[in-house]
């Protein structure tokens, strides 16, 4: 099976230090992907730049705060509601923000066991599996947590699905696949 590493977060809300944090793990990691589950709210040009200089490709939802006229002076892509994407291990990650759709039921497209549902918009990291077998997956915040935890992302292998603090890089909630 081929190894992959995604770097998730959420509600970044324009802290350029935050994502450019994000983008250090992902290089510290060797990470394929960074996955953001909505409110990027690029609010300058830094911060396309930090996603333009990142070490491998983003992929990135559309949150409730995210205005399309912050992406495109920005100079990034606007994105859309939800992502879709197969993982080398035949597996599917299914994100989108959580204010329009907050469970898999409403994805346009089925989950099932082994799949990851991933959204953000509530600020507080969750990691379970339903009883389809889908992974439900919110990374937390970097930038405005309303945990315990304080700021937190996630990182997805083929064999886990960890929640992490930002500041010590210590494993918060954690699952096998």
């Amino acid at each position: 099976m081929e190894r992959y590493t995604y770097i998730v977060t959420s509600d970044i809300h324009g802290d350029a230090a935050m994502l450019q944090d994000i983008a250090d793990r992902a290089r510290d990691m060797d990470a394929s992907r960074i996955l953001i589950a909505g409110d990027l709210c690029p609010k300058s040009a830094a911060m396309a730049m930090i996603l333009h200089n990142a070490p491998c490709a983003y992929v990135a939802v559309k949150g409730n705060c995210d205005w399309l006229w912050d992406f495109k002076d920005a100079g990034l892509a606007i994105p859309k509601d939800t992502a879709y994407l197969a993982c080398p291990d035949g597996s599917h990650v299914a994100m989108t923000h959580g204010h329009y759709i907050s469970e898999p039921s409403g994805f346009p497209f089925p989950l099932a066991g082994g799949d990851i549902f991933i959204l953000g918009h509530t600020h507080v990291p969750v990691l379970y599996v339903d009883s389809n077998g889908v992974i439900h997956l919110n990374p937390g915040s970097p930038a405005r947590p309303r945990s315990e935890y304080k700021a937190t992302y996630a990182v997805i292998t083929e064999s886990s699905v960890e929640v992490r603090k930002l500041k010590g890089d210590r494993v918060v909630l954690s699952l096998s696949r």
